[in-house]
């Protein structure tokens, strides 16, 4: 409620200074209450917290199913992936395979989103192998707030490195494209 004490000032004035000491109140309670377009970056964080136990599935959930994902570099996980199914499939399940606790990341911060679609995410991976792997994932968001885009990067040379020394085979390099529109 706003109150105007009566003093020498006129009533113009006495509003003004009411009004400069209230509407900021006003604003940031209002903000507060409000929704941000996109994650921000702590519910960026909430979302990938369920890889620290392996729990891709919950992360998974706020990734659209045709999703844009590419992990750069020359490495046997590189490459350009239009789904979610096989960027799971030939990522996450090939390296979970070879770990003996299966592949855990935790993050380590997010930055970005709100107001905009963009966030950059970084997580660590552990696995019980010699396998400390730092990813730095650039994210857009939709208005439905789910994943629609991911470029990954990470340590090539550590991730061709744990799958020669853990599988069966000849281990092959792949590269994702290189595109110059986003």
């Amino acid at each position: 409620m706003l109150r105007v004490a009566l003093t020498s000032q006129s009533p113009l004035s006495a509003l003004r200074v009411a009004a400069k000491h209230t509407l900021p109140t006003i604003s940031t309670t209002l903000h507060k209450k409000m929704s941000t377009k996109y994650p921000t970056a702590a519910e960026i964080t909430a979302m990938f917290k369920p890889f620290e136990s392996g729990d891709y599935a919950k992360s998974f959930a706020n990734v659209v199913d045709d999703v844009d994902w590419t992990v750069m570099g020359t490495q046997p996980l590189g490459g350009h992936y239009n789904n979610l199914q096989d960027f799971q499939k030939k990522t996450f399940a090939r390296l979970g395979a070879i770990m003996p606790k299966g592949l855990n990341m935790t993050v380590r911060q997010a930055f970005g989103g709100s107001d905009s679609p963009w966030a950059t995410l970084e997580l660590v991976a552990q696995g019980g192998l010699k396998f400390d792997n730092t990813y730095a994932w650039v994210i857009k968001f939709n208005e439905e707030r789910k994943i629609v885009l991911v470029r990954a990067y990470l340590d090539s040379l550590l991730v061709k490195q744990a799958l020669e020394q853990n599988e069966e085979g000849p281990v092959e390099d792949h590269r994702a494209p290189i595109t110059l529109t986003p």
